[in-house]
């Protein structure tokens, strides 16, 4: 039996690249594990619903009109030519525009995950629903319509393999711009702005979730190299594709995880204090987001430097954000923009042909653009949710905790008096002469 060259490559990638997206949907568990653990339980039910609505929204908005801006930016930037009817092929393409669409989905939506858990224990519901929508369909899209779409980034000579720029410095970025417009906590900060902790409830979720992370950062990464097999010259044959160098982002991502741990404990240490698992854990995720840059070129022992530095500058960029009266609940800036900029800042040090301050100013320039489209498409948006009283919810409801205010559930009932409620009175009934809803159970 003779089997098509063509159909056993696109076959074979097309299970390379499902098994990948997987990974990195996967990622939203962890992103869930990883917020909800840091903060306090009365807002818990509240952030895991934004976790699950960041899907439900930015996906559709993805598949609607998201996944052609990308290419829509790129033939307007690029040397392509303009096809507005090709750009949205992929919602009525082949499997294969199917699946490598499900993967871009994926990393959209890991971007809008980012903001979730920097504005927590204050924002609203539906604010932030409609950020995650405009991630999903404009914000995202324009960044990889820049970069890996072959627009103008790209033909300039800016490097991002994984999207330490596109998805990390982009969502960090937006993340801290929220942060600004929104405001802190109301206990965040004393009159005099002295900062005070606020510790989250569970250590062990936080933990678990930077691990569920971990895991599913290798997705992330190896499925970026984006083909197993392509076809062999002349097309009689098949020949390895980007499969070649999955050894070594694998590796790579697994150095990084380890380093960036080493870098934030160092910290503490050098302070003469004891490291944290939180800490810890914020620094595992900034080798992971650094080494997004470059992992398909790194050695190993190069890896391990750049990501035991990302590793240490978040609790320096966490102490200054404070300084600023910034309130990032999770660091997303620290982890996810400025270890961004340190991983693609570092690309030129691995480069094949060696480094040239030429590519350093090229690492630059995609910097400043890509984090400069962030900072302005999310402050007009969250600055215009703030507007019309989207944004962030009020005192009272801040001070009593979102779950009771904005969920018909409180995830730590036996806290709220609640461990067990008779199901009838839980339920949320017709009452037959006036039409209206009521709650009967006990809030």
């Amino acid at each position: 039996m003779q089997i098509d060259p063509q159909t056993l490559v696109d076959s074979i990638n097309q299970i390379w690249i499902l098994y990948a997206a997987s990974l990195v949907f996967f990622m939203h568990a962890g992103f869930g594990m990883f917020e909800v653990g840091q903060y306090r339980s009365k807002n818990s039910s509240h952030q895991l619903s934004k976790n699950v609505l960041t899907w439900a929204a930015g996906i559709i908005g993805y598949f609607v009109f998201g996944g052609a801006v990308s290419a829509i930016v790129a033939g307007l930037t690029g040397p392509e030519s303009l096809d507005i009817a090709a750009a949205f092929a992929y919602q009525s393409g082949s499997s294969v525009d199917f699946t490598y669409w499900l993967f871009g989905g994926t990393f959209a939506m890991a971007t809008a995950s980012i903001v979730s858990g920097a504005i927590g224990g204050r924002s609203k519901l539906s604010g932030y629903v409609v950020y995650a929508l405009a991630v999903g369909t404009v914000v995202y899209p324009v960044a990889v319509g820049l970069v890996w779409g072959g627009g103008w980034l790209a033909q300039m000579g800016f490097i991002d393999f994984a999207g330490a720029g596109v998805v990390h410095l982009v969502g960090g970025t937006a993340a801290i711009v929220a942060v600004y417009i929104i405001g802190p906590r109301m206990d965040k900060f004393d009159e005099d702005g002295t900062p005070n902790v606020i510790r989250g409830h569970s250590t062990s979720l936080m933990v678990l979730g930077t691990l569920m992370l971990a895991f599913g950062w290798f997705g992330f990464m190896t499925g970026t190299v984006g083909t197993v097999f392509n076809l062999a010259e002349g097309g009689s044959g098949v020949a390895l594709g980007g499969f070649e160098m999955v050894g070594r982002v694998a590796m790579n991502t697994a150095l990084a995880s380890g380093a960036g741990v080493v870098g934030a404990a160092l910290y503490p240490i050098i302070k003469g204090r004891r490291p944290d698992p939180d800490l810890m854990s914020m620094g595992m995720l900034c080798g992971l987001v650094c080494v997004c840059a470059f992992g398909h070129i790194a050695g190993g022992y190069g890896t391990i430097v750049v990501s035991v530095i990302a590793g240490f500058q978040a609790p320096v960029i966490e102490n200054i954000q404070e300084r600023l009266g910034l309130d990032d609940v999770v660091l997303a800036f620290p982890v996810h923009g400025t270890a961004g900029i340190i991983g693609l800042l570092a690309v030129p040090f691995f480069v094949p042909g060696g480094f040239t301050l030429a590519q350093l100013g090229l690492q630059a320039l995609g910097i400043v653009v890509l984090g400069g489209w962030a900072a302005m498409s999310c402050g007009l948006i969250y600055g215009a949710l703030k507007l019309v009283g989207m944004a962030r919810v009020d005192r009272e409801t801040e001070i009593n905790g979102l779950d009771k205010h904005h969920t018909d559930m409180t995830n730590y009932p036996e806290f709220m008096g609640q461990s067990s409620v008779p199901a009838q009175e839980a339920r949320t009934e017709r009452i037959a002469d006036g039409g209206e809803s009521a709650q009967t159970s006990d809030d």
